[in-house]
């Protein structure tokens, strides 16, 4: 019986250490604000789906055919320790600590996409003269300088109607010209609600665009 004793209450200290009803692990509450923004426009792959990596090149006496603009924003941002919320009572007495395997999420920005807006300074064919939204005729995709995973390419138009959070990097892809080779120059509007900075835009320099 001396010896079943210890072993008695080794078993109650490790179910007690065990028993945490707050299922927490942190709190971790780490955001990225946005301090800064820069833009640029690159010669694509047109059948690229810019999954793990974009394969940018400069774009030089090139006219560029649907699917190889590529008009790339870059996000700058610093790390912040947001609010966390009120602890919640632990309703358990621990004597032991109680083991678990835990990661800290990756750090996200905090703002939201409000809206994205892309002009040209010329006439995109007949159905979008200078200063339409062409929104609707660009795809994009997105990629973290770290960790985590990146946003596959899709419709413009169907990404920012779920309100998306930003990455480091968003890259916007034509996928229309005109139909004869065309001189112009594309602006892009970026909105964002959030801590930060929240609105930027740049003009690229003169591109060729059109079916070859």
């Amino acid at each position: 019986m001396n010896r079943l004793l210890p072993l008695l209450l080794l078993g109650v200290l490790v179910v007690l250490g065990g028993c945490d009803t707050t299922n927490e692990c942190g709190p971790f509450k780490s955001e990225i604000r946005t301090t800064g923004f820069s833009g640029a426009a690159f010669k694509v792959d047109p059948d690229a789906t810019f999954e793990f990596e974009f394969d940018l090149d400069e774009i030089e006496d090139d006219t560029l055919a649907a699917g190889e603009l590529g008009l790339r924003l870059q996000l700058e941002g610093e790390l912040y320790a947001a609010a966390s919320p009120e602890p919640r009572a632990v309703q358990s007495i621990q004597l032991i600590p109680a083991a678990r395997a835990c990661s800290p999420p990756i750090p996200e920005y905090d703002a939201m996409i409000q809206d994205i807006r892309i002009y040209s300074d010329t006439d995109f064919g007949d159905a979008y003269p200078a200063g339409e939204n062409l929104a609707g005729l660009f795809d994009i995709a997105g990629r973290r300088n770290g960790p985590g995973m990146p946003y596959e390419r899709q419709s413009l138009i169907d990404f920012l109607e779920r309100t998306p959070r930003p990455v480091d990097v968003l890259l916007f892809i034509l996928n229309d010209a005109p139909l004869a080779p065309t001189t112009m120059q594309f602006t892009v509007e970026y909105e964002q609600e959030g801590e930060g900075l929240e609105a930027y835009a740049f003009t690229t320099d003169s591109v060729v665009v059109g079916e070859r």
